[in-house]
């Protein structure tokens, strides 16, 4: 492995602990022990390394402001913010976004896993030019502050849907946009749905976690909209890819853990464009411009301009949130997924698949400006190349409904505007935003099932 990482304590306990759990690996070569927040910034500047691990309490310097500096010296370099496992959800506060978590004291487990992430980020996003392209960017969005409580619940054996809702109603805007869309005819719900809680029932806990983030997500691009590109046209078409993705996985048999990271990942496949067109205006106008008049595939283009396209940088950003690789995978390589090492159903197929699918049936309306393409020699792989007339017609007959019917992600800006509008909300956790959410997602099913 060429991956080179650096842990920073200056506890010198803590510090002589980590060096006997770094001895105990075939990687201890590879690892940079110190005890200098000064010594450690003097290594990062001389040496590539792609894992940096902090954890100061006797400094002067925080472990945040730390890391700070490692990202504007190293933008693509993986920060670990570490603390006792003890306090994971002030952990969670203070890492969020920003750097990812790790719980001390130190393990070879924990350690183990964030060589492998970053492993698995080079083997994903191969020799592309992301420090090129990460540097330059002013505006990232980060992880949803209360993405990572939301998923433990989740995924905790006592979640139920009120103990989900609660955490969604912490917040306004998502509060009020999934409880505007579980209640619209999107969904053609029988009765009203007034209560986070009520739709995380309707919708399912998996939907909601995955339409919060990828909404929140959305929300963080609001402050500023290029006019040739649309967040909400961005946004309306994930949901379409999204829901056609959860068919398609349960109709080539996959497992639902599948469904649930495909639909996901199809939430969040094209977040990398808004990366690109807030931070490169004019600069991505005129590298789309060039490659419909070239007729050649957007994809294609932002990578010869930029050193990436908006898919490898959107896995970036997925990677650095500590996300899934397979859902990394899904994203970055959507538009290519024969780089891959694929050899049966997985979230990136089923994207692949998805995404073609939608813009194939918007093709003829497009006036040239999309170049849906397919990877039959990925799905020859996979042995799915005789499956696409059965997915055109799923397709036809699931009669997606026009993108206006897709409700608009949450906006940061309009939060008071809400408030003042509805009745005072309940002291609860953030539970209604998720919940309208999800309830989007449901309805979008039904309509393509049907």
């Amino acid at each position: 492995m060429n991956i080179r990482a650096l842990i920073l304590d200056d506890d010198p306990a803590a510090l002589a602990e980590a060096e006997r759990v770094v001895e105990q690996w075939d990687f201890a070569d590879s690892t940079i022990l110190t005890g200098s927040p000064e010594e450690a910034l003097k290594i990062v500047e001389e040496q590539d390394c792609r894992v940096v691990l902090a954890d100061l309490s006797r400094s002067g310097m925080t472990a945040t402001a730390f890391l700070d500096q490692v990202r504007r010296k190293r933008p693509e370099t993986l920060r670990y913010l570490a603390s006792p496992e003890s306090t994971n959800r002030d952990r969670f506060k203070c890492a969020m976004g920003s750097h990812l978590p790790i719980a001390k004291p130190w393990s070879l487990e924990a350690i183990e896993a964030a060589f492998r992430r970053a492993e698995g980020m080079d083997r994903i996003l191969g020799k592309i030019r992301m420090r090129e392209i990460v540097s330059r960017i002013r505006t990232l969005p980060t992880l949803p502050s209360n993405y990572t409580r939301l998923l433990a619940e989740v995924r905790s054996p006592n979640a139920s849907s009120q103990s989900v809702g609660d955490i969604i109603a912490e917040d306004l805007a998502i509060s009020a946009k999934l409880i505007q869309l579980v209640n619209s005819a999107y969904f053609g719900l029988q009765q009203r749905i007034s209560d986070p809680a009520q739709a995380v029932t309707v919708l399912g806990m998996n939907t909601v976690h995955s339409l919060a983030l990828s909404i929140k997500a959305f929300a963080r691009f609001d402050k500023v909209k290029p006019v040739y590109h649309s967040i909400d046209k961005v946004w309306r078409h994930s949901i379409e890819v999204a829901e056609l993705a959860k068919i398609l996985a349960a109709l080539e048999g996959g497992s639902p853990d599948l469904a649930s990271e495909a639909y996901a990942a199809a939430l969040m496949h094209d977040i990398g464009k808004l990366a690109l067109a807030i931070n490169f205006d004019q600069d991505y106008r005129d590298v789309l411009n060039q490659a419909d008049e070239n007729n050649i595939p957007r994809d294609v283009a932002e990578r010869e301009f930029f050193g990436c396209s908006h898919a490898e940088l959107g896995g970036y950003l997925l990677a650095t949130w500590g996300l899934p690789m397979s859902m990394v995978e899904a994203v970055a390589l959507h538009h290519e997924p024969g780089k891959s090492n694929d050899e049966a159903l997985t979230p990136l197929a089923v994207v692949h698949i998805a995404d073609w699918l939608v813009r194939q049936r918007k093709a003829e309306d497009a006036n040239g400006k999309y170049k849906p393409r397919l990877d039959n020699a990925y799905l020859e792989r996979l042995g799915l190349d005789d499956h696409i007339s059965e997915w055109r017609g799923l397709c036809r007959k699931a009669s997606l409904p026009h993108p206006d019917r897709v409700p608009r992600p949450a906006s940061n800006r309009p939060a008071v505007a809400r408030k003042r509008c509805r009745p005072k909300p309940r002291k609860k956790p953030p539970i209604a935003l998720w919940s309208a959410i999800a309830g989007a997602g449901l309805a979008f099913m039904w309509l393509l099932a049907g």
